[in-house]
């Protein structure tokens, strides 16, 4: 399926007068460029997911899954692929190309899908895409305050995981408090926008926001709180499944973590993080494991 989806990108993909590949037509959910029409060029969106599926399909070849002669083809790709860019104001660009700018009245926020999962690696190398990628929280939050949160629960749930993943902590919070207080009628049905139109999209994306902010995973790591607001001094979470095959719980007093429980699902080799510090861990299939942090 990867290599399909590859495919297809190879097909749609146009080269530059200096050899560089973008998309033309490239598509934001739902916006267009200030003052200009929603068909448009590279939307951050578009290159994000590609540059996600080609390491994931460089992994998988250096890993040993996958055997393509394509390898060669998808590095040079990567390699000529437009980078993230930043405004005159900070902000992060919804599209890389010359004069097209942000509209920042709306409710998605799909140029922050390189935090959605975890952190890009281009943002882990440049600090000042973290920094624009904060403005850009930032300015759509803007348009929401004093709208009661203005509209869509899932803008706010794109913009509470983007937060969560680069320690933005205060706008994550910010965002699980409109979710929390804004989208739900008295019998607990979900909206769409404040007070109406029936939707769920909330019923997953706000316990995904809580639970990035409490316990982030990658394939060979678990970190534990590492967006945790100032208003949750103690709390407990439970049956977290992460990317390198564990079942994590966690409860946490005066904002640090007091016991952690983890079962493996399979055996596993990765890194627990608090703070900046990390641990070694080797899991066999079906081990539990209770630590006891004082």
């Amino acid at each position: 399926m990867f290599v399909s989806c590859h495919l297809f990108y190879e097909f749609i993909l146009t080269k530059d007068k200096d050899g560089e590949y973008m998309f033309l037509p490239s598509y934001s959910p739902e916006i267009g460029p200030l003052h200009y029409h929603p068909v448009a060029i590279n939307a951050t969106m578009d290159l994000a997911a590609l540059k996600h599926l080609l390491r994931n399909l460089l992994k998988l070849c250096k890993q040993g899954w996958l055997t393509t002669h394509k390898s060669t083809i998808w590095e040079h790709i990567l390699e000529k692929l437009a980078d993230y860019a930043v405004d005159n104001r900070g902000d992060l660009k919804e599209w890389s190309w010359p004069g097209l700018d942000n509209d920042n009245r709306h409710r998605h926020a799909s140029h922050l899908y390189p935090l959605f999962y975890e952190v890009d690696p281009d943002f882990e190398k440049r600090v000042e895409l973290k920094r624009a990628a904060i403005t850009a929280i930032e300015n759509r939050l803007k348009y929401r305050r004093g709208k009661n949160a203005a509209e869509m629960a899932f803008g706010l749930v794109q913009l509470g995981l983007a937060a969560a993943h680069i320690k933005d902590t205060e706008h994550a919070y910010e965002c699980v408090d409109w979710l929390c207080n804004s989208y739900w009628s008295a019998a607990f049905t979900s909206y769409h926008d404040p007070g109406e139109i029936f939707n769920v999209d909330i019923c997953g994306g706000l316990p995904a926001v809580v639970t990035e902010m409490l316990i982030q995973s990658s394939a060979d790591a678990v970190e534990l709180l590492p967006a945790l607001p100032k208003q949750w001094r103690e709390g407990e979470i439970r049956g977290v499944r992460t990317r390198c095959g564990v079942v994590t719980g966690l409860t946490w007093k005066d904002r640090k973590p007091f016991l952690v429980t983890v079962k493996a699902r399979r055996n596993t080799v990765f890194r627990a993080i608090y703070q900046g510090r990390e641990w070694p861990v080797e899991f066999k299939k079906g081990r539990v494991l209770s630590w006891e942090i004082n």
